[in-house]
């Protein structure tokens, strides 16, 4: 059984102590793909040493609403040197949030250069988004790239509106397996399978089962074979056939492909 991690922060300092245990623990778990996801431009050569020295280790670059620097316009430029080197990365995360972070206005306009620059150099975007649903989609019909829908929260009309603009993708992360919303189990019921996928978000959004028995226990690859559970429980196929489906769904967005600037 193949699991692809479709969004993780293994960059981040709390892994430094065991990170070759993380990866060697997620390997034994079945994880063989691990989408790195930056934040802003300071962790942006972490990920990349990542990419280099593990493997199955896809890079993702960008500037995260949260984040956004005194300079933007030196991040942007960043961005692109790192696409024009790295041919496999990805742009994420990136995103708008209304619940935190600088005024909506300033996170767009550091959001929008960075989509119309992975449609230049036609790379998939790993997508924030709270609150913000009305503007991500107005953005995203702008710039059509495509997405996938970190830690999917939204709601079936949004996910409808995402499904008719097309190359789309809803990942769910450990909050499927809390158990205590209804909501997200009933969107992936709503969802294509071909459309979805999973993630861990790792080190954050550890799932129910091991937080009930740790609290406070920080999340890592190896841990998202219980979303993949959850997800064979909701689909009612067996886990094993889930899986495929799942890394088939990460591969139909050429997960390991070599793309150049149009």
């Amino acid at each position: 059984m193949t699991l692809i991690d479709t969004h993780c922060h293994l960059q981040a300092s709390v892994f430094t102590p065991d990170r070759e245990a993380v990866f060697a623990r997620a390997r034994l778990a079945g994880v063989q793909g691990f989408l790195c996801c930056g934040t802003e431009p300071q962790d942006w050569e972490a990920v990349s040493q990542l990419s280099r020295d593990q493997p199955g280790v896809v890079p993702a670059y960008g500037v995260h609403p949260w984040y956004i620097p005194e300079n933007p316009e030196s991040a942007l430029q960043a961005l692109e040197q790192r696409l024009t080197n790295e041919p496999r990365a990805w742009v994420g995360e990136i995103g708008l949030d209304r619940t935190f972070g600088p005024p909506l206005a300033r996170q767009e306009a550091v959001f929008e250069p960075q989509l119309a620059i992975a449609q230049r150099f036609r790379r998939p975007v790993s997508l924030h988004c709270r609150r913000t649903w009305d503007r991500l989609l107005l953005y995203l019909k702008r710039w059509p790239v495509p997405a996938v829908l970190h830690s999917f929260s939204g709601s079936k009309a949004v996910a409808e509106q995402l499904l008719d603009r097309g190359d789309c993708w809803f990942s769910f992360s450990g909050a499927l397996t809390q158990g205590r919303n209804a909501r997200l189990p009933a969107l992936l019921k709503f969802l294509p399978r071909s459309n979805v996928l999973i993630e861990t978000d790792a080190p954050d959004l550890t799932p129910w089962p091991v937080w009930r028995e740790t609290p406070g226990t920080r999340n890592e690859p190896a841990y998202l074979i219980y979303t993949a559970r959850q997800v064979a429980e909701i689909w009612d196929l067996p886990l094993d056939e889930t899986a495929k489906q799942l890394t088939k769904n990460a591969q139909a967005l050429g997960w390991t492909r070599k793309t150049e600037v149009g």
